[in-house]
C-alpha cells in the first residue's frame, strides 16, 4: 500500500475525531472522493471514445 495514501487517511481519520466539526469534514472528504471517482470514470471512457486508450 502506498505510504503517503496511509499518512492522509490518517490525517482526515485524525481531523474527523479532534476536530467540533468532524461530521463535516467526513462528509467534504466524502464528496472529494466520490467526485474524483467519478472524474476517473469519465476522463477514462472519453479516452476510450477517442481511440488513445488508458
Amino acid at each position: 500500500m502506498n505510504i503517503v495514501a496511509m499518512a492522509g487517511l490518517t490525517v482526515v481519520i485524525f481531523a474527523e475525531k479532534m476536530f467540533p466539526r468532524g461530521e463535516r469534514i467526513a462528509q467534504g472528504v466524502g464528496l472529494a472522493l466520490i467526485l474524483s471517482g467519478i472524474l476517473v470514470m469519465v476522463v477514462s471512457a472519453a479516452l476510450l471514445l477517442n481511440g488513445t486508450g488508458v
